[in-house]
């Protein structure tokens, strides 16, 4: 399966990848006011992509995560939720924070 995972700093791309993954926090779930607080507040969504069968990018879900350090060289963020729980995805995002803070 071809998959691709890319930061957004976007809510209204948080909902679209939520209602493709049937999450709590789609519009209109019982979690997507908070989880809406919380984006403005600085948790990190990566959306997970993948390909449809015209091959073109769709999003399937997303990586939610949450910073767990005061550290502001090097900060520490875990992955709080993710949606498909997919660990080539996760390793995805690990990629990105490790090129991002290098």
């Amino acid at each position: 399966m071809n998959l691709r995972v890319s930061e957004t700093t976007a809510w209204s791309d948080v909902e679209g990848a939520a209602l493709a993954a049937g999450t709590c926090i789609r519009p209109g779930g019982p979690n997507h006011e908070r989880a809406r607080a919380s984006f403005v507040d600085g948790v990190r969504y990566f959306l997970q992509e993948a390909r449809n069968p015209q091959y073109q990018w769709a999003a399937v879900g997303y990586i939610w995560l949450h910073r767990v350090s005061e550290s502001t060289g090097n900060p520490l963020w875990i992955v709080d939720f993710a949606s498909p729980f997919n660990y080539r995805a996760i390793r995805l995002v690990r990629q990105q924070l490790v090129v991002y803070h290098s």
